[in-house]
């Protein structure tokens, strides 16, 4: 076989050349960008956050990915409390790997004025005139009998509700031997709906001896012990939820009656203010004859 002439030979060469270099740019451009760097720019800044981004690092930078990043640092200005929140995601030609998020929102509104009662204590003589005499009614019998609408049982566990000629009882969360849930006849002052929870001096230096540094306010949320509601009696202690269900059923808190949600919310619907509440520490006997009782035992039922 003769060989091809100078100039075909020259054309044949050239011709590789070029379609080797077009395959090796649509190569090039068909493997997938791995995401080698996620950064945000914004007013929050949160290692949390930072090393939740830090473990999309490796995928392939796609559209569902980048998505994936925008929602994780949306969620976590929102659980923040922070509004009207806008992430946008920029990208560089010169480093495709790397994948920059901005931030833009309105901050928290700010918490509210701590009500008088909680901020300045009333001193104990104006208490006194508040509080009813423990002796008017000191068991169920005499709290069946008398004007009070709720009963605390602190050793049972138990809240029991008159509610028309029905009584409902739910279990609750009461105060621990160090800081029990103080027995007597307590009126109703207030029923709040997602109130802010203000840390007493106590329980913020017991948290701190824990290493936990508790703010002077928690706002409404997630990170709120006292749940959605907090019926607010005398002496600075109430009725509230808990995020920490677990803990119905037990004496574990510093002296508050803590309910699961639904079942607060109940209570918080039925109640008013000046209502009475009887707290005993004697257990609740057999209703009287005739007497129709339900019981709720919300520690299995409830999430």
């Amino acid at each position: 076989m003769s060989s091809l002439p100078p100039i075909l030979a020259r054309w044949s060469a050239g011709a590789a050349l070029l379609f080797a270099a077009a395959g090796a740019a649509v190569a090039q451009q068909e493997a997938p960008v791995t995401l080698t760097l996620v950064a945000t720019q914004g007013p929050l800044q949160s290692a949390d956050l930072d090393a939740a981004l830090a473990a999309l690092q490796g995928r392939p930078l796609d559209e569902a990915l980048q998505a994936e990043a925008e929602a994780l640092v949306r969620d976590y200005y929102d659980w923040q409390e922070w509004r009207e929140v806008q992430v946008s995601a920029l990208r560089s030609e010169a480093a495709p790997g790397e994948l920059q998020l901005q931030v833009a929102a309105q901050p928290p509104l700010p918490p509210p004025e701590p009500p008088a009662a909680l901020a300045d204590p009333e001193p104990p003589k104006k208490r006194a005139k508040k509080r009813e005499a423990p002796i008017l009614a000191t068991d169920y019998d005499s709290w069946l009998r008398s004007p009070a609408r709720v009963l605390v049982d602190a050793d049972q566990r138990r809240l029991w509700l008159k509610r028309g000629k029905q009584i409902v009882s739910y279990t609750v969360a009461v105060g621990t031997e160090n800081t029990p849930t103080p027995p007597g006849i307590y009126r109703v002052e207030q029923i709040a709906h997602r109130p802010t929870w203000y840390p007493t001096a106590t329980i913020r230096r017991d948290h701190a001896a824990r290493g936990i540094k508790l703010p002077t306010s928690v706002p409404p949320g997630a990170g709120n012990p006292l749940g959605a509601w907090f019926v607010r009696l005398q002496d600075s202690i109430g009725i509230h939820g808990t995020n920490e269900p677990a803990s119905i059923g037990q004496a574990s808190s510093y002296g508050c009656v803590r309910m699961h949600e639904r079942d607060l919310e109940e209570l918080a619907r039925t109640l008013r203010p000046g209502d009475r509440v009887l707290v005993i520490g004697e257990p609740a006997p057999v209703p009287a004859q005739g007497q129709q009782v339900s019981l709720r035992d919300t520690g299995d039922t409830h999430p």
